[in-house]
């Protein structure tokens, strides 16, 4: 299915349509509005919270471990 929100504001309905693995149309006449939803949608910790689940640790490619090779 495919989900429209004519007065799609910060962008609730389409982040939970994703999240449901729905298409979303969000249309709204603010742009600084649609740049909130675009992010609200993407964002890994947004999306964690509309799956009521835990937000998962940020891994930055390239990065090591502190504690990495260290024995006990």
């Amino acid at each position: 299915g495919v989900v429209l929100d004519p007065f799609g504001g910060t962008g609730t309905t389409a982040l939970v349509a994703d999240v449901l693995g729905r298409d979303a149309i969000h249309v709204d006449l603010s742009a600084d509005y649609c740049r909130l939803a675009e992010w609200r949608t993407t964002d890994l910790g947004e999306r964690a919270r509309a799956m009521q689940v835990e937000k998962p640790e940020p891994v930055i490619d390239g990065q090591m471990d502190l504690l990495e090779g260290l024995s006990a």
